[in-house]
């Protein structure tokens, strides 16, 4: 049943316009050999374990960094062989997080934004931007957690009694 849930939610969260670029991007980001995650307060969280998650599966070149550190020496390394994903949900400091992708796109890197799908601005500004719906999005993570924190407490159960 909570499986079920979870489907649902990634259904909503992933809508068929982003299953279809998700998809674009997954094959063009397969030649890159360097990426970077940007994000500030809690999106630079998201692109910390972003970045890691792209270690373990290309086992290419990823950091992350909070977007406004990126002028102290890590914008030297941006060229235009990286890709730079930037998330920015956060309304009060959207803004600043823009100028920190349209820095590193002056600098030739492929720019994609993740962002929530109410906010405005001018998407030819990036390469390719990603809307989501973050309070479907914490839903799903809600439900996750919740399966995740079942399972290992049916596990430690089990162990306990074999």
């Amino acid at each position: 049943k909570e499986i079920e849930k979870i489907i649902n939610l990634t259904d909503n969260l992933l809508n068929r316009k982003n299953i279809i670029l998700m998809k674009k991007l997954a094959y063009e980001l397969k030649k890159c050999k360097k990426y970077f995650l940007i994000g500030r307060l809690g999106d630079s969280i998201t692109a910390k374990e972003g970045a890691l998650k792209i270690k373990e599966i290309t086992y290419n070149y990823c950091d992350a960094y909070p977007s406004g550190e990126l002028k102290h020496g890590t914008i030297a390394l941006i060229d235009n062989k990286s890709t730079v994903i930037c998330f920015a949900t956060n309304k009060k400091i959207f803004h600043k997080s823009l100028i920190a992708l349209e820095e590193v796109k002056c600098r030739g890197a492929k720019t994609i934004l993740v962002t929530q799908e109410h906010f405005q601005f001018d998407e030819t500004m990036f390469d390719e931007v990603i809307r989501i719906n973050i309070a479907t999005a914490q839903k799903a993570i809600s439900v996750i957690n919740k399966v995740s924190s079942e399972r290992m407490e049916n596990f430690f159960l089990i162990k306990f009694l074999i």
